[in-house]
């Protein structure tokens, strides 16, 4: 079981104000949200060797969202500054005052959290040669790779366990957060968050876990925090996992939509479905950073009553014109009739 005094949540200060006053002075602050800083460092990294670049980042905006990740914790902002040093770019003037620029920013820049912005893992020690210490992941990859490697040194004949130490980043209720703990990889507990139930089941429901709360000096302070981590953070991360989980699905078709072209207009259709239900995702992860409801799901039916309705609109005016051409009759004949064709003898 994890170390009881790893275990914890605790607020991250961040300033927001825009000016700072010190010793009666006014000091402007930058305020700059991490995804829009992101976008400069890869749009800089891809300048300075195009070629190489695409080699090692096929895809650009699955490395801009790294770069996102990294910045917003305090190890990943401090290895780009030590990348962009004045002696790395010493013979490149071409590019050395824009990396001054860029490292500027990391330094003094108040780094935003994006409210659309799932939680973050990072690795602060990892026993696991599947995991570096150091590393950043999303909480949909750190779920399912903490969970795989769990199984898979659980099946080793070497037994044992891989300590892994961590740190969850998360923005909730307007407020930035971060939860650390340290999992026993190949004790069966399974994923990250497995992991976290387990550990707060622990301590609330069997006889050893009780025992040891009791034990300790505030024992009510800890025992109210593994309720918080059972009852209200579990929750916000699986709400989290879940969405990142429908988003996979969405842009897996979504790819697989670019690869062939629209012929239907059920599949015009299903697109936009699948566009809002992206911006419905979106609007569920700002409600959980911000606080707040989360927006009415999209309903499929919805949209197939509108091509149902327009084919039968469709259907309608080739009838109404069909009989004007047969019969010659004039607009208002409709009108009177509630735009609806003569019903023909018997």
């Amino acid at each position: 079981m994890s170390n009881v005094n790893k275990e914890k949540k605790k607020e991250i200060k961040q300033e927001f104000e825009a000016v700072d006053r010190q010793n009666g002075q006014e000091k402007k602050v930058i305020c700059m949200e991490a995804g829009e800083l992101a976008k400069k460092i890869n749009e800089f990294q891809k300048r300075l060797d195009p070629d190489s670049y695409s080699l090692l980042y096929p895809d650009s905006s699955v490395h801009e969202k790294k770069i996102t990740m990294q910045i917003l914790t305090e190890t990943g902002r401090k290895k780009y500054v030590e990348w962009l040093s004045d002696s790395n770019f010493e013979q490149l003037p071409g590019v050395k005052e824009e990396a001054k620029e860029i490292r500027v920013l990391l330094e003094n820049a108040d780094i935003q959290w994006p409210d659309t912005f799932p939680p973050i893992v990072y690795i602060c020690l990892s026993d696991d040669l599947g995991l570096k210490s150091g590393d950043v992941l999303s909480l949909e990859d750190a779920e399912s790779l903490f969970g795989r490697l769990d199984w898979k040194q659980k099946q080793s004949q070497e037994g044992g366990y891989n300590k892994i130490d961590f740190i969850i980043y998360y923005k909730m209720n307007g407020s930035l957060f971060c939860y650390e703990g340290q999992q026993d990889l190949g004790n069966g507990e399974g994923s990250l968050l497995g992991h976290i139930e387990a550990f707060a089941n622990y301590y609330l429901n069997t006889e050893g876990g009780k025992q040891a709360i009791e034990n300790m000096g505030d024992s009510l302070a800890f025992r109210e925090n593994c309720e918080y981590i059972r009852d209200k953070l579990l929750t916000f991360f699986y709400s989290h996992y879940m969405l990142s989980n429908i988003e996979h699905v969405l842009n897996d078709e979504k790819k697989m939509q670019r690869d062939v072209p629209v012929v239907t207009e059920q599949q015009e259709v299903r697109r936009e479905y699948h566009r809002d239900f992206i911006q419905y995702i979106q609007e569920c992860r700002r409600a959980l950073a911000q606080g707040g409801m989360f927006p009415e799901i999209p309903d499929i039916k919805d949209y197939e009553e509108t091509i149902e309705n327009h084919a039968y609109r469709v259907q309608l005016l080739k009838e109404m014109e069909t009989e004007i051409k047969q019969q010659g009759l004039a607009l208002e004949t409709y009108e009177k009739n509630g735009y609806e064709p003569k019903m023909k003898n018997r």
